[in-house]
């Protein structure tokens, strides 16, 4: 069976979410002031870059306009950048990168990778964590404010059609996504543990991981 199988990347591929989150909240009170914030993610009702901070302006009184947008996601751009200018990096999820490799090699496996982040600073991190995707389809909060469209929009990337579609994520948004798609979730990584049927602390032991995926109907 042809099976694609796409990845989320914040705290699923590389550990940068509050790395992520510290300099996503700098970016905005750098352009818009103090505005108020809340920092648990799950509050929002589209967990992704463009998502998130539209509904922040919104909660503020402020028109979340297309270039004041774009003004913050360069303004997270720079901070990211200054931070790995100074020497600051991002660490892989455990086994991540050999995980992705095995996949490679495995013609019934199709990769892609569906973020909730903006495409460029994705980049940044996954280079930085020493993660090479070029060659593979990714789609990210630059096409799109919604998880799900996200998600759909880099299925399309790749080179279906799909008997089965696997998604790896590592929050409980991820989760919901793949139940509204219809998708095969696998959690990664702490905030899941016991919260998904399938689970996983991290890619260590990629083999096991492939073995769960061939095994499902």
């Amino acid at each position: 069976m042809k099976t694609a199988i796409i990845f989320d990347i914040d705290g699923t591929l590389i550990d940068s979410e509050r790395l992520d989150a510290r300099y996503f909240v700098r970016a905005v009170r750098e352009v818009l002031g103090n505005i108020k914030i809340a920092r648990d993610w799950s509050g929002y009702s589209k967990v992704t870059d463009v998502g998130i901070l539209a509904e922040i302006l919104e909660r503020n009184g402020i028109v979340p306009t297309r270039n004041r947008i774009a003004e913050i996601r360069q303004r997270f751009r720079l901070l990211l950048q200054r931070f790995f200018d100074r020497g600051g990096v991002c660490k892989p999820i455990s086994g991540s990168p050999e995980f992705l490799h095995l996949l490679a090699g495995l013609p019934a496996f199709s990769i892609g990778i569906a973020t909730g982040g903006w495409g460029v600073t994705a980049l940044m991190k996954l280079a930085s964590a020493d993660i090479a995707i070029s060659a593979l389809p990714m789609s990210s909060s630059d096409d799109d404010d919604d998880r799900t469209a996200i998600m759909r929009h880099c299925l399309a990337k790749m080179n279906g059609p799909f008997e089965r579609i696997f998604y790896f994520g590592d929050g409980i948004w991820d989760s919901d996504a793949c139940e509204h798609l219809g998708w095969r979730f696998i959690g990664i990584g702490e905030k899941l543990r016991g919260k998904c049927k399938t689970w996983f602390e991290d890619f260590r032991d990629g083999e096991a991981i492939a073995a769960v995926i061939a095994g499902f109907d």
